[in-house]
C-alpha cells in the first residue's frame, strides 16, 4: 500500500513536472515557431501552394505575433506577404462566441489579388474552398471586435487579366494601392455586417491619385456599403461628405458598377481639384481647376438624380441645379434634364473650360464680344445632350436682359446651330456690335441659324423691336423678317414710328468685294431733327422712294444706279415736290463715269478720278496758280486725276429756295470742265443768262 501511494505520488509529481515543463516549452518562441512551421508545411501539401512563416510568438491569451508570413496562390505567385503582424487579444468568450482582438499592428504587408486570363474566380478561391464546410451549424458565427488596427506601408493590388487596362485614370480592373497607412478603429464583424472607423488613411494609386487623409465611419453588409462623415484630403482637394452609400443585390453587382450599383451621395461644401476628379472621370483629365462642390446625388451612375448641386468654377462662374443625368460616364452621350436655380459666368472663365475634353472635337471658340456682357446670371431649364439640347433661360448681364427658348446643336460640319425664340429687354447691343451710336434694344424674335462670328453667321430672323435706340432716339414699332449670312442681309425691315415710316426690302451683301446692293426703300414722314440726325431745320420732314442696284465699297468704285423718286419735302408749313433724281455710275480701275438726271439739273462726269481726293487735287492746282490765295503748306501729293464734266441747270429754284435762298441761277445754265492734274490743266466753260448771289448779279455770263 505504501509502495502504491509512493508510486502514485511519484507519478503525479512527474506529470505535474511534465505539465510545468510543457507549459513553459509551449510559451517559447522556438516551440511556437516549430509548431507553426509544421502547420504551414501541412497546409502547403493540402493546398498545393506554398505557405511559410519565419517566426511565431504567442503570449498566452494576450497577443499573437507572426513574422515573414507568406502565402502563394496556385500559380506560384504571391497572394499574401506580411513581414510583421501583431494581434492583441483582449478576450475570447466561447460561450457568447465573441473575440476581442484589442490592438493589431500590420506593417509592410502586400496583398496581391488576381483573376488570371481565362478564369472567372480570384486567386484566393482555393483557400475559401478549403476552409469552407458543407456542414450546417445552428451556432451563431463568431463576433470579432478589434479596438484598433494600425496599418503601415501596406500595398494592395487587384488585376483582372481578362480585361485590357485603361490608358488614364483609376482602372477598377487593374488597381494598385501603395504606401497605405493609418488606423482602423472599432472594427466589428457580426453576421453579415462589418463596421469600422477609418482614421487618416494615406495612400497612392498607380493612376496618380494621392490621398493625404481618408477618414470615415464605414459599414458593409451583403446589400449595402456606406461611408459616413467622410473627409478626403489630397494635395489639391478637400472633400467633405455626410454620406457616400452604395446599394446592391449582391457583391457581384460591382462587376457592372455603372448599371447595377445604386449610389446615395451627400457632399458638403468642398474644394475639388478637377485633376483629382479626372482619375475617376477622365473627361476632366486636361483640367486642373479647383472647384467648389456641394449637393446630393442619387441613383445608378448611368441614371443619376442630382439635387441642389453647386458647382463653382471660379468666384464669378458657378452652377446651382437639380435634375437628372442619364448615360454617364460617357459625357458626350449623356442626357441632361436640369433645372438651373442659379448660374453665373464670365467670358474669361469660360476660356478655362476644355470643351474638347467635354466631347467637342474642335473645341468651342468664345467670341471676344462677350467681354462686354460682364458677369452673366442665368436661370431656367436645359434638356438634352452636350451637343444638342433645349434651353429655356432667363439671362441678365451688364448690358441688359435676354430670354431664350432655343434648341441648340453642335456638329463638326455646321458648328453651333440654334432655333427658337429670343427676347431682349433694354439690351445695350452697341457694346457687342461695336456701333457706338446704337443704344438700348428690346426685341421679340424668332431665330434659326448657326454661328456667332461674322465669318460663321447664317441666321434667319423674324420678329419685332418695341424699342431700338440710335443716337439717343428711341425708335418704336420695328418689324424684321430676313436673313443675315456672314456680313450680308436679305429681307424686309418695316419701321412705323411717329417720326419715321420706313419700309426696306432687298439685299446688302458685304461678303462680296466690292459690296453688292439691291434693295428698295420707302421713307415717309422722316423728321431728321426729331431723330437726332441733324441739329437744325426743326420743322423739316421728307418722303421718298429709293431703289439701289449695284456694287462698290464707296462712291468712287460704285457701279450701278440709285433712283430717288416721289421726293417731297416739308418745312415751316410749306410742301415742296422735288420729283425724282436718277444717279447712274460705271467704274473700274481706269475709268469712272457718273450721270445724274433730275428736274433740277443734269450732270455727266467721266474719266479717271477720285471724288474723295478731287477737292485736295484742285486745291493743289490753286496753290500753284494762285499761291497768294491757296497756301502752299496745304499742298498734298495725289494720284493722277483726269476727267470731263458737263452740267446743265434745268430749274434750281426749289433747291435754292430751301437751302441757298441768296442764290439764283438761270435755267439752261451750262458748265463744261476738263481737268488733268498731271499737266496742271483746268479748262472751264460757263454759259448762263444770269447768276445772282446776295447783291452780286452777273448777266449774260460767257466763260471759255
Amino acid at each position: 500500500m505504501t509502495i502504491l501511494k509512493r508510486t502514485i505520488g511519484f507519478t503525479l509529481e512527474f506529470l505535474f513536472f511534465l505539465f510545468v515543463v510543457l507549459f513553459f516549452v509551449i510559451q517559447t518562441a522556438t516551440f511556437q515557431t516549430f509548431s507553426a512551421k509544421k502547420v504551414a508545411n501541412y497546409l502547403s501539401k493540402q493546398l498545393n501552394a506554398k505557405v511559410d512563416i519565419e517566426k511565431v510568438k504567442i503570449d498566452g491569451l494576450h497577443y499573437i505575433a507572426f513574422e515573414q508570413l507568406y502565402v502563394e496562390d496556385l500559380k506560384k505567385d504571391t497572394l499574401l506577404y506580411a513581414p510583421k503582424l501583431v494581434a492583441g487579444i483582449e478576450s475570447i468568450d466561447l460561450k457568447n462566441r465573441i473575440a476581442d482582438l484589442g490592438v493589431t499592428d500590420l506593417s509592410g504587408a502586400r496583398v496581391k489579388l488576381q483573376k488570371y486570363k481565362g478564369e472567372e474566380t480570384l486567386n484566393f478561391q482555393f483557400l475559401k474552398d478549403y476552409f469552407q464546410t458543407d456542414k450546417k451549424s445552428n451556432k451563431a458565427p463568431f463576433k470579432i471586435v478589434a479596438n484598433s488596427i494600425s496599418l503601415e506601408n501596406i500595398s494592395f493590388s487587384y488585376n483582372d487579366w481578362n480585361v485590357v487596362s485603361t490608358q488614364y485614370g483609376v482602372d477598377y480592373k487593374h488597381l494598385f494601392i501603395a504606401n497605405l497607412s493609418g488606423r482602423i478603429l472599432e472594427l466589428e464583424n457580426e453576421g453579415v455586417t462589418t463596421s469600422a472607423k477609418l482614421s487618416k488613411l494615406t495612400f497612392s494609386e498607380k493612376s496618380g491619385f494621392v490621398s493625404e487623409e481618408l477618414s470615415a465611419d464605414f459599414s458593409i453588409t451583403d446589400r449595402n456599403m456606406a461611408f459616413k462623415e467622410v473627409t478626403i484630403l489630397t494635395p489639391n482637394s478637400n472633400v467633405k461628405s455626410e454620406l457616400i452609400a452604395f446599394d446592391y443585390s449582391s457583391f457581384s453587382d460591382f462587376k457592372d458598377f455603372i448599371n447595377a450599383v445604386v449610389m446615395d451621395i451627400s457632399i458638403q461644401q468642398s474644394q475639388l481639384n478637377l485633376r483629382d476628379l479626372s482619375y475617376f472621370a477622365p473627361v476632366f483629365k486636361k483640367m486642373s481647376n479647383t472647384v467648389q462642390l456641394s449637393g446630393n446625388v442619387k441613383g445608378l451612375v448611368n441614371e443619376l438624380e442630382v439635387k441642389d448641386l453647386y458647382f463653382g468654377l471660379t468666384e464669378n462662374s458657378f452652377l446651382n441645379a437639380s435634375g437628372n443625368i442619364i448615360g454617364l460616364p460617357n459625357i458626350s452621350e449623356s442626357e441632361f434634364k436640369l433645372n438651373i436655380h442659379e448660374a453665373q459666368t464670365y467670358r474669361k472663365d469660360l476660356e478655362l473650360v476644355d470643351f474638347k475634353a467635354l466631347g467637342l472635337e474642335n473645341g468651342l471658340e468664345i467670341p471676344a464680344q462677350l467681354n462686354h456682357l460682364g458677369v452673366v446670371n442665368l436661370s431656367g431649364r436645359v434638356d438634352g445632350f452636350i451637343d444638342h439640347f433645349l434651353a429655356k433661360l432667363d439671362i441678365a448681364s451688364d448690358i441688359g436682359a435676354v430670354g431664350l427658348d432655343l434648341g441648340c446643336s453642335f456638329t463638326e460640319e455646321n458648328g453651333l446651330s440654334y432655333v427658337g425664340d429670343i427676347n431682349t429687354t433694354q439690351l445695350t447691343l452697341g457694346e457687342i456690335t461695336g456701333v457706338r451710336d446704337l443704344g438700348l434694344v428690346s426685341s421679340n424674335l424668332f431665330i434659326d441659324g448657326k454661328g456667332f462670328t461674322a465669318k460663321e453667321l447664317d441666321l434667319k430672323i423674324k420678329g419685332d423691336f418695341p424699342l431700338l435706340q440710335y443716337k439717343g432716339y428711341n425708335y418704336k414699332n420695328i418689324n424684321l423678317d430676313g436673313r443675315f449670312y456672314q456680313s450680308s442681309f436679305k429681307g424686309k425691315l418695316d419701321l412705323n414710328d411717329e417720326n419715321l415710316d420706313l419700309a426696306f426690302d432687298g439685299v446688302i451683301d458685304l461678303n462680296k468685294k466690292p459690296t453688292q446692293f439691291n434693295f428698295k426703300t420707302k421713307i415717309d414722314n422722316a423728321r431728321l431733327y426729331e431723330l437726332g440726325l441733324i441739329d437744325n431745320r426743326e420743322t423739316s420732314a421728307f418722303c421718298l422712294n429709293v431703289a439701289v442696284n449695284g456694287f462698290g465699297s464707296n462712291i468712287d468704285d460704285f457701279s450701278g444706279y440709285i433712283h430717288l423718286e416721289d421726293i417731297s419735302y416739308y418745312e415751316n408749313g410749306k410742301d415742296y415736290n422735288l420729283d425724282s433724281i436718277y444717279f447712274e455710275s460705271q467704274s473700274n480701275r481706269r475709268y469712272h463715269r457718273i450721270n445724274v438726271f433730275s428736274e433740277f439739273a443734269s450732270l455727266s462726269m467721266e474719266g479717271n478720278y477720285s471724288l474723295d481726293s478731287l477737292p485736295k487735287s484742285l486745291y493743289g492746282l490753286g496753290a500753284k496758280v494762285l499761291p497768294s490765295i491757296f497756301s502752299e503748306k496745304e499742298q498734298v501729293e495725289l494720284s493722277n486725276q483726269q476727267f470731263d464734266l458737263d452740267l446743265k441747270v434745268n430749274d434750281l429754284s426749289t433747291l435754292t429756295d430751301l437751302f441757298y435762298p441768296d442764290l439764283e441761277v438761270s435755267t439752261e445754265t451750262k458748265i463744261a470742265c476738263h481737268y488733268e492734274s498731271e499737266n496742271d490743266l483746268l479748262e472751264l466753260a460757263l454759259n448762263s443768262d444770269f447768276i445772282k448771289y446776295n447783291e452780286l448779279e452777273l448777266r449774260k455770263v460767257r466763260l471759255d
